[in-house]
């Protein structure tokens, strides 16, 4: 894949790719129930409320984690997991040789695009132009 990730590759062609079922999942052993699905669309250290970012950026930098997208990283670890030890993976992690971004929204009728970039709803009508072509080829034939 090719940076910046369409949103409709990155959690449907490529998320799909090494999904597991809930029942086999790692997590799973974590108690409760697995979450499924797919993201409504991307959430980064920035989405983050402002309070929790920078109480979890307080625990990162006091950690010793650097700036840049460890750092980001770390905050949204630390923010999610709700443990201030989850900033120890980060303090002398090697930084990522790149860094991608998500583009698009949520997929779906009036989410983000879909196949080949072309957005769903135009890809609904676009099937029912074809349907409706086929009906009237079907009924001229048996005239």
């Amino acid at each position: 894949m090719n940076n910046p990730f369409p949103y409709e590759a990155l959690y449907h062609r490529y998320a799909d790719s090494w999904r597991v079922p809930a029942e086999e999942s790692l997590l799973s052993a974590c108690g409760g129930e697995v979450e499924r699905g797919i993201p409504s669309g991307p959430f980064y250290a920035k989405d983050l409320e402002p309070a929790v970012r920078e109480k979890a950026q307080a625990v990162c930098a006091t950690a010793g984690v650097k700036p840049g997208p460890l750092f980001d990283a770390c905050t949204l670890d630390v923010a999610v997991i709700g443990n201030d030890a989850a900033a120890k993976v980060y303090v002398n992690a090697t930084p990522p040789v790149a860094v991608g971004t998500i583009v698009g929204g949520a997929p779906g009728p009036g989410g983000g695009p879909g196949p080949l970039g072309i957005p769903w709803w135009l890809w609904i009508i676009i099937i029912i132009i074809i349907i409706v072509v086929i009906i009237i080829i079907v009924i001229r034939r048996r005239r």
